[in-house]
């Protein structure tokens, strides 16, 4: 009778695995270099004012400024709790910053001192905010919910006013870039480890499965050929080829 048993739990297996979905194929050879971050936790990802560098948050409450091979340029005067976003402004120089417990977007001015405070999500612990970015057009933040209830959230600097949207292409949304040449949004999952192009209103238009765990930022360049991201658990920075397809 046990090997009657044993034959049932052989048929059951092979019959699960024939009806399991396919996973995406990764294909490594988007990535086209990785850096080694002398930092831990990293998560948000920026560009400079001018472009020739980045800016890069930490889990553990610190930013820093950054090369694009990841060598540490300068760490900023603000410290915090937990940072889950960056955006520097480049017609103004202000940074800010999202800090995911306590549900605020922080600005502080060039040299990292605090300026103001606003509150986005009421103290939503740690599956609050994660990514920032901001459409100078439009004069809106796009913040993200990671998880339970995944949200894309636009704040309005102009009517001071937010605007939940609930997305539903990923298990979880881990960082967001604004593309002002294509007017979309480039948004990272961690748990699905994809990154997916989609509009405004968050409804995906492509998606790149990506071969890298942890994947907590995003910055994509003018062309949309090429993006940087950055690993929480790997404490990497990464350039990635985004005409595979």
């Amino acid at each position: 009778m046990k090997r009657v048993n044993n034959l049932f739990v052989v048929i059951a297996l092979v019959f699960t695995a024939a009806c399991r979905p396919e996973p995406f194929d990764i294909d490594y050879s988007m990535i086209l270099e990785s850096y080694n971050l002398d930092f831990k936790e990293p998560s948000g990802l920026a560009y400079s004012t001018d472009k020739e560098s980045l800016y890069i948050v930490s889990d553990r409450g610190m930013a820093y400024q950054v090369s694009f091979t990841g060598t540490t340029i300068m760490q900023l005067a603000y410290t915090g709790d937990d940072f889950e976003g960056i955006f520097v402004d480049a017609s103004t120089s202000d940074i800010y910053i999202c800090e995911e417990g306590k549900g605020d977007l922080v600005k502080l001015n060039e040299s990292g001192i605090e300026q103001s405070t606003f509150n986005i999500l009421d103290n939503p612990g740690n599956i609050g905010l994660e990514g920032l970015t901001y459409n100078s057009i439009d004069k809106e933040f796009y913040m993200l919910k990671e998880r339970s209830d995944g949200l894309l959230i636009k704040y309005s600097t102009i009517s001071q006013t937010k605007t939940k949207i609930k997305l539903n292409f990923a298990l979880d949304y881990s960082g967001i870039y604004y593309s002002d040449i294509s007017n979309t949004l480039w948004i990272v999952s961690d748990e699905s480890k994809t990154l997916t192009q989609c509009t405004l209103d968050g409804t995906k238009i492509f998606s790149y499965q990506l071969p890298i765990s942890g994947v907590e930022g995003i910055v994509v360049n003018e062309e949309e050929t090429v993006a940087y991201v950055v690993s929480d658990p790997n404490n990497k920075l990464y350039k990635l080829d985004l005409t595979i397809k």
